[in-house]
């Protein structure tokens, strides 16, 4: 399992969310207490989302934590 592919689906269905909510990213970056650049960098899967920040992004973005992961398999 290639974690590069990992982080950028997890980053894709971060971005996907958060603009289906209508929710910037200085927004979220807000409701994360993190910077909008963090945001970015989640979003194109640069950096790895540690559970429990992951969690905080489910809760934000109010979905199950699961959501994240959908469709992962057919890329792997």
């Amino acid at each position: 399992m290639s974690k590069k592919i990992v982080n950028e689906h997890i980053g894709q269905q971060i971005k996907a969310l958060r603009r289906k909510r209508n929710i910037t990213q200085v927004e979220l970056s807000q409701i994360m207490k993190s910077t909008y650049q963090q945001i970015q960098h989640y979003e194109k899967g640069r950096n790895n989302i540690s559970a429990s920040k992951l969690w905080h992004f489910s809760d934000a973005l109010k979905c199950d934590v699961s959501y994240f992961f959908d469709g992962l398999n057919k890329k792997l």
